[in-house]
């Protein structure tokens, strides 16, 4: 009897197949499922970075406009303040004040009495044709109450809406107001350009991004284009519950018809919670995915039916690693473009401490390509070991910290926040650093600091030198006329030899007395289109002599440089100035190295010597009226070339080491205009 074969019913192999399909279908939807929850983390992270960008770009942005802002504020009451001595002891006229104004870069200066009448303006100008906007009483009478003393009005329109001003006022010790206006315009654009609004638009503008919005319990503060409303965050509890997080909150939702991956976090400045910072990213990679793995389901239930479980398993699992990978490729794409147009400069390093990013912001101010840099240690770029080494070993966050670093061809000092990334065991895998320059900004801070106080010497020294001559000439006369007039009985040639003596002493005296009021009030620049070149070749030619007779050479080390504007005469007395104090400096057989370049929209002038240099302790005190090192020096020198150079827009710095030399650094504007 034949055997009998098994053969499988057609309704178990439709069974079968159907419980083969079912399992792969469940396969699927568990696979998309976790598909989506990797992008979803990958855009967590992503918005994160976002967020934590727009935070300290923002906080950048605010504290340095709120610096410039201040330091505005306090030069305008500086000029108010002396305004209002000038007035305390005569009441000035309409051109004193407008010479005053011309003289200090200010737009108005308006006096008012007691009740808040104008008395006496530096502008003259009279808009009968037009309304008045506002009264300038309004803005005194914390003043003209007497509960202040000075007060910074800020921005406000003009009286006659003829644009922005910046004002500040002081008491005036007669009674009334001394008011200081400049233009605003300039403010304001750079507020414009440097605040969040324009942050947020810029940041918008990346692919991928639909909107970022700031708002707070009122309403929206802040929003990339095209969005106008939002959610409140009084009616959506997504948002009142975000408020109470310190770390970002994530949802999908809808916005006009776009699902929308959206993040939210409390936005704080100063430690003040101004209200939420929402990011949504599109969704589009999502549908993407979801509609391929539709299709490769498809796919690979056919492959079942002809080839088997093991071809569709193995599709389904190539397909969730390629989805990721997308994912995963396009989130570092978009950090990427972020990091790289960040206006401050982003450094990271691995464990081995060499660097793994340079955007482009580092590369500019480190001087080096980012090809160049890439794999070197931050040791190497600064000469000395970094922060973000320290974070790197110590694996902890630094923040706000500001060091001076030497870096190709200039001192540079930055403020540094450096963070360590770990891994889940919680080992550091990495450190970031964001830097950002402040040497403009303490040099523009140090070049005001050292106006301010020559100033208020000149001031004085004027001040002193007025009161002293008119009885000092009287002395004068009165010994003059002792030597002529009267004749002693005894000890004539002794009493002759004293006469003279006062009146030389007299004259020597006066000369020094017209020292300081040249001081306090210098010459106006007489500027002219000038060849640089030729004239350091005419100072040279001037100190040549006294160089020769020391056994000192004098190297010129200059590029030919066009023609700018600037006083001739008064910068040659500067060069001339500095040339001397370096011959001076050098005992003998020393070099005194002149030096011109152009450096970006600025002429650069240095006079290196080999001499014994300045302490240390002296450096922030050379230019200061009246010190002096030497023994019969005047100290006026190095105040008067500070002076001269601070009247042409640029700007002096001092390098020196005791018994290796002094560099002095002078910055001239490059105006060719």
């Amino acid at each position: 009897m034949a055997k009998k074969r098994l053969l499988l019913k057609p309704k178990f192999m439709i069974i079968i197949t159907l419980s083969l399909a079912v399992i792969l279908v469940v396969s699927a939807v568990i696979e998309l499922s976790q598909v989506k929850k990797e992008i979803l983390h990958i855009m967590s992270e992503q918005a994160a970075s976002l967020i934590e960008s727009i935070t300290v770009s923002s906080d950048n942005a605010t504290l340095a406009y709120s610096e410039l802002e201040t330091q505005v504020a306090e030069r305008l009451l500086n000029n108010a303040k002396m305004i209002e001595r000038f007035d305390k002891t005569n009441t000035l006229s309409q051109k004193e004040l407008t010479e005053i104004a011309a003289q200090n870069n200010l737009l108005r200066i308006n006096i008012f009495n007691g009740k808040g009448n104008k008395v006496v303006s530096s502008h003259t100008a009279i808009h009968e044709d037009l309304e008045p906007l506002h009264e300038p009483r309004q803005f005194l009478l914390p003043i003209l109450e007497g509960r202040e003393d000075e007060i910074v009005i800020g921005f406000k329109e003009s009286r006659f809406g003829l644009g922005k001003r910046y004002a500040v006022a002081v008491r005036r010790t007669k009674g009334g107001v001394v008011v200081v206006n400049i233009d605003a315009k300039e403010m304001l654009r750079l507020r414009k350009e440097i605040g969040v609004g324009r942050l947020i638009n810029d940041m918008a503008e990346k692919d991928g991004i639909f909107y970022i919005v700031i708002q707070d319990t009122l309403g929206i503060i802040a929003a990339s284009k095209e969005i106008s409303s939002m959610s409140k965050i009084s009616s959506d509890p997504f948002l009142r519950e975000a408020q109470k997080k310190s770390t970002p909150s994530t949802r999908l939702t809808e916005l006009n018809d776009n699902q929308i991956f959206e993040a939210v976090t409390p936005f704080f400045i100063d430690s003040a919670s101004l209200g939420l910072i929402r990011i949504g990213l599109k969704t589009d990679h999502i549908a993407e995915a979801d509609t391929r793995t539709k299709r490769r389901l498809l796919f690979i239930s056919l492959i079942l039916l002809v080839g088997g479980v093991l071809v569709f398993n193995f599709v389904i699992v190539n397909q969730n690693y390629t989805l990721l990978d997308e994912a995963y490729l396009r989130a570092k794409t978009y950090t990427g473009s972020i990091l790289a147009n960040m206006t401050d400069a982003v450094v990271a390093i691995d464990p081995d401490e060499k660097i793994t990013l340079f955007n482009r912001a580092a590369e500019k101010l480190f001087n080096i390509e980012e090809r160049a840099a890439f794999g070197k240690k931050c040791s190497e770029l600064v000469y000395a070991e970094t922060v973000l080494e320290e974070t790197l070993r110590t694996g902890k966050s630094i923040q706000d910290f500001e060091t001076e670093y030497k870096i190709p061809g200039k001192k540079a000092i930055l403020s540094v926040n450096a963070f360590a990334l770990k891994t889940k065991s919680g080992e550091v895998d990495s450190a970031v650093a964001v830097i950002k320059d402040l040497t403009d900004r303490r040099i523009m801070e140090e070049n005001l600091r050292r106006k301010e106080k020559l100033t208020a010497m000149g001031e004085l020294a004027s001040g002193v030198a007025h009161e002293v001559r008119n009885p000092l000439n009287a002395i004068g006369m009165i010994a003059q006329r002792l030597s002529k007039e009267f004749e002693p009985k005894a000890d004539v040639d002794e009493y002759k030899t004293l006469s003279r003596t006062v009146v030389n002493e007299v004259f020597r005296i006066n000369v020094l007395i017209q020292r300081f009021l040249k001081f306090a009030r210098p010459p106006k620049l007489d500027l002219q289109r000038s060849d640089l070149n030729n004239l350091m070749d005419e100072v040279i030619e001037l100190v040549l002599p006294e160089a020769d007779s020391k056994g000192t050479k004098v190297v010129k080390k200059y590029q030919t440089l066009e023609k700018i504007f600037i006083d001739p005469n008064q910068l040659k007395q500067v060069f001339l100035n500095l040339l001397q104090n370096s011959l001076q400096a050098i005992s003998k057989d020393g070099s005194v190295f002149v030096k011109m370049r152009a450096l970006d929209n600025n002429v650069v002038v240095e006079i290196e010597d080999t001499g014994y240099g300045i302490a240390k302790e002296s450096l922030d005190k050379i230019f200061d009226l009246y010190f002096t090192t030497k023994e019969d020096g005047t100290g006026m020198g190095l105040s008067i070339a500070n002076q001269i150079v601070a009247a042409h827009h640029g700007s002096i710095e001092v390098e020196s080491r005791v018994d290796v030399g002094t560099i002095f650094r002078i910055i001239l504007p490059n105006s060719q205009a």
